[in-house]
Order: C-alpha cells, then structure tokens, then sequence
C-alpha cells in the first residue's frame, strides 16, 4: 500500500520523462507551470539523451511521421 505523497523517478528517467514533457508542451500545448519547467530543465541535464532512447525515438519517429527535437538533437 501506497501511503505517501511524492514519488521520486530513478535518474536514469528523469531526462526521458522531461524531454517528453517538452515534447508535449510544444505539440499540443501543454502547460508546464515555471516550477514545473525547473524540475525539468534539471532532469534533462543529469540524465542526458542515451543510445536506448534514441533506438526508441527514431523507432517512434519513423512510425509516426514527426520528431521529438528534444531528443533528436542528441541522436546524430
């Protein structure tokens, strides 16, 4: 049971989870508050994009027809 109120990611997400809150935000006008945005600025820099997540995104990417540039811009 689940008793209590926050819920901390592993590191080793956290950068995935913000570039997809980006992600969101830019193509269906999410709204990330400024606290928000911090939080996510900081994942993004200690859990920079890996070679799993962009196999992942240009997996996705070929599918859907678009890019998430916050994660392609690390791709090469």
């Amino acid at each position: 049971m689940f008793k209590g109120k926050i819920f901390e990611l592993e590191p080793n997400v956290q950068g995935d989870i913000a570039r997809t809150y980006f992600y969101f935000e830019k193509q269906y006008e999410l709204k990330i508050s400024k606290k928000q945005r911090q939080l996510f600025t900081a994942w993004n820099k200690t859990d920079p994009v890996d070679a799993e997540e962009c196999k992942i995104h240009n997996k996705k990417a070929k599918i859907q027809g678009n890019e998430n540039k916050f994660i392609a811009l690390s791709c090469g």
